[in-house]
């Protein structure tokens, strides 16, 4: 082989490694855009799949989801691409700002209102009763072990309730929490204390409040003689 033959052999060799190394790019620019969705589609997944957990239960959830519509349209239009050119993807204009930016926003709004419509759900489920309240009762002595009990059950259901599970057996937790929750604070009993009063304590912890006629004069001494009247509210049902 002459020196001219081998130059032209190099001079092919060289250009298909260059060539390669250009599909290489190509291929770690295209993974690296496949990395992008599929990170924004995670979290999408598991909003959705909170939300999923959330409506099996009845929880009703509000979220703005109106970029959904221009995010549609922009992705049909970059499948049509990709399909006919995987290329494609590379060359599209505006990913971030119509699609990937949209799409976490989508997902942020979903976790977000998914949260809220969680934590009024166990909100609701457990007694209203106010830090107030418990700090009031935990000076009486023969309640202050069942009162610490209930404090302590209440403070993790609240704490759970922060974010919305991501799987069943964590709402099962959660529903066995507020139960034993609501248990503890009919359970908040002494002897020493008259029943009168613990019926006031109780239906004041309830969603709808106790009425007025629970607070007879009997059970106003006792709250002033133990400084807890002014632990009690009135408001208009």
């Amino acid at each position: 082989m002459t020196l001219l033959e081998r130059s032209e052999q190099l001079s092919v060799e060289v250009g298909e490694i260059n060539a390669l190394g250009a599909i290489a790019h190509q291929a770690e620019a295209i993974r690296s855009r496949a990395t992008q969705f599929e990170n924004v589609l995670a979290e999408l997944r598991l909003c959705a799949g909170s939300a999923r957990q959330l409506r099996d239960r009845g929880i009703e959830i509000e979220a703005e989801v109106q970029a959904v519509a221009g995010v549609r349209h922009f992705l049909s239009q970059l499948l049509d691409a990709v399909t006919a050119d995987p290329a494609a993807i590379l060359g599209a204009k505006d990913i971030q700002p119509k699609m990937l930016v949209p799409l976490g926003k989508i997902a942020s709004s979903l976790q977000e209102a998914a949260n809220q419509a969680w934590g009024r759900y166990v909100r609701q489920r457990l007694p209203a009763v106010s830090s107030d309240l418990l700090d009031a009762l935990n000076r009486v002595p023969a309640l202050r072990p069942k009162v610490e009990h209930f404090r302590g059950l209440r403070d993790r259901a609240l704490a759970s309730a922060a974010r919305t599970p991501s799987k069943a057996a964590e709402f099962d937790v959660m529903e066995v929490l507020t139960t034993q929750c609501n248990e503890a604070w009919r359970d908040l009993d002494a002897r020493d204390i008259p029943q009168d009063v613990l019926v006031l304590f109780r239906e004041a912890a309830t969603p709808r409040g106790a009425g007025l006629s629970k607070l007879t004069p009997s059970v106003l001494t006792w709250l002033e003689e133990h400084r807890l009247a002014e632990a009690f509210g009135i408001r208009i049902r």
